[in-house]
């Protein structure tokens, strides 16, 4: 049986790939070059509140937010959700998660 972080991710990746969503990766740069999901937008938590604007066109569409572990997320998905971007959600277990399932993952 899957775990429920399991269950979440694919129900995440499932918004991204069906609704034209995005993965948000809040992750410190060093992390994200070393493995991050294709495609994901690279925003670190700590510049998060002055690049909002670079994810213009998202206010609307899932925005799934993933960190390390899954924690760092939820305060991102608030920070989010208050500047307008309403489906904006963290994915439980973050990339932790993401590598256990072996999805594929980049690096830069």
């Amino acid at each position: 049986k899957e775990s429920s972080a399991a269950s979440d991710v694919y129900k995440r990746q499932n918004l991204v790939n069906g609704e034209g969503g995005i993965f948000l990766d809040i992750r410190d740069g060093a992390e994200y070059s070393k493995a991050h999901i294709a495609d994901a937008k690279h925003i670190p938590l700590t510049q998060l509140g002055t690049r909002k604007a670079e994810l213009a066109g998202f206010e609307e569409k899932p925005l799934i937010v993933i960190c390390k572990l899954g924690q760092s997320s939820g305060t991102a998905t608030r920070q989010l959700r208050e500047a307008g971007f309403s489906r904006a959600q963290k994915m439980s277990g973050g990339m932790m998660e993401w590598d256990a399932m072996k999805l594929p993952v980049v690096s830069s």
